[in-house]
Protein backbone atom coordinates (compact mmCIF):
# COMPACT_ATOMS: atom_id res chain seq x y z
CA UNK A 1 0.00 0.00 0.00
CA UNK A 2 1.48 3.35 -1.02
CA UNK A 3 1.51 6.65 0.88
CA UNK A 4 -1.22 8.10 -1.38
CA UNK A 5 -3.49 5.14 -0.59
CA UNK A 6 -2.78 5.57 3.12
CA UNK A 7 -3.62 9.28 2.96
CA UNK A 8 -6.93 8.69 1.18
CA UNK A 9 -7.95 6.01 3.66
CA UNK A 10 -7.21 8.13 6.72
CA UNK A 11 -4.04 6.23 7.74
CA UNK A 12 -1.11 8.40 6.58
CA UNK A 13 1.53 6.27 8.32
CA UNK A 14 0.15 2.81 7.38
CA UNK A 15 3.03 0.40 6.80
CA UNK A 16 5.52 2.70 8.55
CA UNK A 17 3.75 2.29 11.89
CA UNK A 18 3.75 -1.45 11.42
CA UNK A 19 7.52 -1.36 10.78
CA UNK A 20 8.06 0.81 13.86
CA UNK A 21 6.09 -1.67 15.93
CA UNK A 22 8.29 -4.50 14.66
CA UNK A 23 11.41 -2.55 15.63
CA UNK A 24 10.03 -1.81 19.09
CA UNK A 25 9.14 -5.49 19.56
CA UNK A 26 12.61 -6.53 18.44
CA UNK A 27 14.27 -4.11 20.86
CA UNK A 28 12.05 -5.29 23.74
CA UNK A 29 12.82 -8.91 22.97
CA UNK A 30 16.58 -8.48 22.36
CA UNK A 31 17.32 -5.35 24.37
CA UNK A 32 19.76 -7.03 26.76
CA UNK A 33 21.65 -8.57 23.85
CA UNK A 34 21.81 -5.22 22.06
CA UNK A 35 23.13 -3.49 25.19
CA UNK A 36 25.82 -6.18 25.61
CA UNK A 37 26.76 -5.81 21.95
CA UNK A 38 27.09 -2.04 22.27
CA UNK A 39 29.04 -2.37 25.52
CA UNK A 40 31.40 -4.98 24.04
CA UNK A 41 31.94 -3.27 20.70
CA UNK A 42 35.01 -1.29 21.85
CA UNK A 43 36.55 -4.47 23.28
CA UNK A 44 35.79 -6.40 20.08
CA UNK A 45 37.28 -3.63 17.95
CA UNK A 46 40.38 -3.55 20.14
CA UNK A 47 40.82 -7.32 19.94
CA UNK A 48 40.31 -7.28 16.17
CA UNK A 49 42.86 -4.49 15.88
CA UNK A 50 45.36 -6.36 18.02
CA UNK A 51 44.83 -9.46 15.87
CA UNK A 52 45.47 -7.49 12.70
CA UNK A 53 48.63 -5.97 14.16
CA UNK A 54 49.85 -9.47 15.06
CA UNK A 55 49.08 -10.67 11.53
CA UNK A 56 50.91 -7.64 10.17
CA UNK A 57 54.00 -8.47 12.20
CA UNK A 58 53.93 -12.06 10.95
CA UNK A 59 53.58 -10.94 7.32
CA UNK A 60 56.42 -8.47 7.75
CA UNK A 61 58.66 -11.15 9.29
CA UNK A 62 57.81 -13.56 6.45
CA UNK A 63 58.62 -10.88 3.91
CA UNK A 64 62.06 -10.44 5.42
CA UNK A 65 62.71 -14.15 4.98
CA UNK A 66 61.79 -14.00 1.29
CA UNK A 67 62.88 -10.57 0.11
CA UNK A 68 65.55 -7.99 0.58
CA UNK A 69 69.30 -7.93 0.63
CA UNK A 70 69.70 -10.03 3.78
CA UNK A 71 67.08 -12.64 2.86
CA UNK A 72 68.43 -16.16 3.45
CA UNK A 73 66.31 -17.50 0.60
CA UNK A 74 67.56 -14.85 -1.80
CA UNK A 75 71.15 -15.49 -0.70
CA UNK A 76 70.76 -19.24 -1.28
CA UNK A 77 69.26 -18.71 -4.72
CA UNK A 78 72.02 -16.29 -5.68
CA UNK A 79 74.81 -18.62 -4.46
CA UNK A 80 73.25 -21.63 -6.22
CA UNK A 81 72.78 -19.67 -9.44
CA UNK A 82 76.35 -18.41 -9.38
CA UNK A 83 77.67 -21.94 -8.69
CA UNK A 84 75.67 -23.32 -11.61
CA UNK A 85 76.95 -20.57 -13.89
CA UNK A 86 80.52 -21.33 -12.80
CA UNK A 87 79.97 -25.04 -13.56
CA UNK A 88 78.57 -24.08 -16.95
CA UNK A 89 81.60 -21.90 -17.72
CA UNK A 90 84.02 -24.62 -16.61
CA UNK A 91 82.23 -27.20 -18.74
CA UNK A 92 82.41 -24.88 -21.75
CA UNK A 93 86.15 -24.55 -21.11
CA UNK A 94 86.40 -28.35 -20.94
CA UNK A 95 84.49 -28.59 -24.24
CA UNK A 96 87.03 -26.30 -25.89
CA UNK A 97 89.93 -28.31 -24.47
CA UNK A 98 88.42 -31.66 -25.55
CA UNK A 99 87.71 -30.23 -29.01
CA UNK A 100 91.33 -29.08 -29.37
CA UNK A 101 92.50 -32.46 -28.13
CA UNK A 102 90.23 -34.14 -30.67
CA UNK A 103 91.94 -32.13 -33.40
CA UNK A 104 95.36 -33.29 -32.23
CA UNK A 105 94.26 -36.93 -31.81
CA UNK A 106 92.58 -36.90 -35.23
CA UNK A 107 95.98 -36.90 -36.88
CA UNK A 108 96.91 -40.02 -34.87
CA UNK A 109 93.61 -41.91 -34.74
CA UNK A 110 90.40 -40.69 -36.43
CA UNK A 111 88.05 -42.94 -34.36
CA UNK A 112 89.38 -41.63 -31.06
CA UNK A 113 89.00 -38.08 -32.33
CA UNK A 114 85.33 -38.71 -33.18
CA UNK A 115 84.76 -40.10 -29.70
CA UNK A 116 86.36 -37.04 -28.12
CA UNK A 117 84.21 -34.77 -30.30
CA UNK A 118 81.05 -36.62 -29.17
CA UNK A 119 82.06 -36.23 -25.53
CA UNK A 120 82.74 -32.56 -26.07
CA UNK A 121 79.22 -32.15 -27.49
CA UNK A 122 77.74 -33.95 -24.47
CA UNK A 123 79.68 -31.70 -22.11
CA UNK A 124 78.36 -28.70 -24.02
CA UNK A 125 74.79 -29.97 -23.56
CA UNK A 126 75.32 -30.42 -19.85
CA UNK A 127 76.77 -26.92 -19.64
CA UNK A 128 73.73 -25.45 -21.36
CA UNK A 129 71.42 -27.44 -19.08
CA UNK A 130 73.17 -26.05 -16.01
CA UNK A 131 72.88 -22.56 -17.46
CA UNK A 132 69.12 -23.10 -17.85
CA UNK A 133 68.84 -24.25 -14.24
CA UNK A 134 70.76 -21.18 -13.09
CA UNK A 135 68.34 -18.97 -15.05
CA UNK A 136 65.35 -20.74 -13.46
CA UNK A 137 66.86 -20.30 -10.00
CA UNK A 138 67.21 -16.59 -10.63
CA UNK A 139 63.59 -16.38 -11.82
CA UNK A 140 62.48 -18.20 -8.66
CA UNK A 141 64.56 -15.79 -6.60
CA UNK A 142 62.95 -12.82 -8.31
CA UNK A 143 59.48 -14.29 -7.73
CA UNK A 144 60.21 -14.97 -4.06
CA UNK A 145 61.53 -11.44 -3.72
CA UNK A 146 58.32 -10.01 -5.26
CA UNK A 147 56.24 -12.19 -2.95
CA UNK A 148 58.22 -10.94 0.01
CA UNK A 149 57.72 -7.33 -1.04
CA UNK A 150 53.98 -7.98 -1.39
CA UNK A 151 53.91 -9.52 2.09
CA UNK A 152 55.67 -6.46 3.45
CA UNK A 153 53.03 -4.20 1.87
CA UNK A 154 50.27 -6.40 3.25
CA UNK A 155 51.89 -6.24 6.67
CA UNK A 156 51.95 -2.46 6.47
CA UNK A 157 48.28 -2.26 5.55
CA UNK A 158 47.28 -4.78 8.23
CA UNK A 159 49.29 -2.89 10.82
CA UNK A 160 47.71 0.41 9.87
CA UNK A 161 44.17 -0.99 9.94
CA UNK A 162 44.81 -2.94 13.11
CA UNK A 163 46.24 0.09 14.88
CA UNK A 164 43.20 2.17 13.95
CA UNK A 165 40.83 -0.54 15.18
CA UNK A 166 42.83 -1.06 18.37
CA UNK A 167 42.58 2.68 19.09
CA UNK A 168 38.79 2.29 19.08
CA UNK A 169 39.04 -0.32 21.82
CA UNK A 170 39.28 0.31 25.56
CA UNK A 171 42.49 1.81 26.82
CA UNK A 172 44.57 -0.04 29.41
CA UNK A 173 43.42 2.44 32.06
CA UNK A 174 39.71 1.86 31.33
CA UNK A 175 39.89 -1.92 30.78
Amino acid sequence: MGLLDNLTKGNPFGDIMEDVQHVISFVREHGDDLVRLVQNTPKLLGEAGDGLVTAADAATNASGFLAGGDSPIRSLVDVASDALDTCKDELHAAVEMVSRLAGIVHSLHAGAAEELTEHAAKLGGVAEGLGGVATQFRLIGDRLNSTGEDLAKMGGHLHSTGSRLAEMGPTAASA
